[in-house]
C-alpha cells in the first residue's frame, strides 16, 4: 500500500512540477503521460532551454535534472533516473527510451574552462552533446562526460567514467587497480 501511495504522490508531483515549469516556459517544455518526480527530486529549466520528458519518465529522490540557459534535454519513454543522480545540460543531452540510470549517475555535457595560469574560469564552459541510446543501463556511480555517444543496448558498469563513442550492444567495464603498498619490501 505504501509503494502505491508513493508512486501516486510522485505522479501528482510530476504533473504539478511540469505544469508549473510549463507556465513559465510555455512551448519549451513537453512532457508525456505520467511523469514521476519523487520527493526531493528537482527539475530546473533555465531561460531559452528546451525540455522533453517522454511517457512514464521517473526521477527519483535526491536527483537533479537541470537544463541551463539555451540547453536542450530530451528524455525518452520509460526512462528511470534513480536516487541522487544529476543530469546537467548546457547544450544538448539526449537519453533514449527504456534506459535506466542507477543511483548516483552523473551526466554532464560541459566542462569548466581551465587555464594553466588562470585556473578555473567561473561560469565559462566548453560544451559537447551527450547521446545515450535506447535500452541502456548505466551502473551506480558512473559519470558520463561531454562529447559522449553511447549506442543502443549498452551496459556501463558501476563506477565507470565514460567519454567518447561506445558502439551498440557493448558492455563497458572499467577495471581500476590501485595499490598503496610497495611490493618490493
Amino acid at each position: 500500500m505504501g509503494r502505491i501511495c508513493s508512486n501516486l504522490y510522485a505522479v501528482c508531483r510530476g504533473y504539478i512540477k511540469c505544469f508549473l515549469i510549463k507556465l513559465f516556459h510555455k512551448d519549451r517544455i513537453q512532457f508525456g503521460k505520467m511523469p514521476r518526480l519523487f520527493k526531493t527530486a528537482e527539475l530546473r529549466a533555465g531561460k531559452n532551454s528546451f525540455v522533453h520528458l517522454g511517457n512514464k519518465v521517473s526521477v527519483n529522490k535526491g536527483s537533479i535534472v537541470s537544463v541551463l540557459n539555451g540547453g536542450k534535454l530530451e528524455i525518452g519513454d520509460y526512462v528511470s533516473v534513480n536516487i541522487n543522480s544529476d543530469i546537467v545540460c548546457h547544450e544538448s543531452i539526449k537519453i533514449g527510451c527504456n534506459t535506466i540510470l542507477a543511483p548516483s549517475v552523473h551526466i554532464y555535457d560541459h566542462d569548466h574552462i581551465f587555464g594553466k595560469n588562470s585556473g578555473v574560469e567561473r561560469k565559462k564552459f566548453k560544451t559537447d552533446p551527450v547521446v545515450i541510446g535506447n535500452n541502456c543501463w548505466i551502473g551506480v556511480n558512473s559519470v558520463i562526460l561531454k562529447g559522449t555517444t553511447i549506442g543502443d543496448n549498452c551496459v556501463i558498469a558501476a563506477g565507470s567514467v565514460i567519454k567518447g563513442n561506445i558502439p551498440d550492444n557493448t558492455v563497458v567495464i572499467q577495471k581500476r587497480e590501485t595499490s598503496f603498498l610497495d611490493n618490493n619490501r
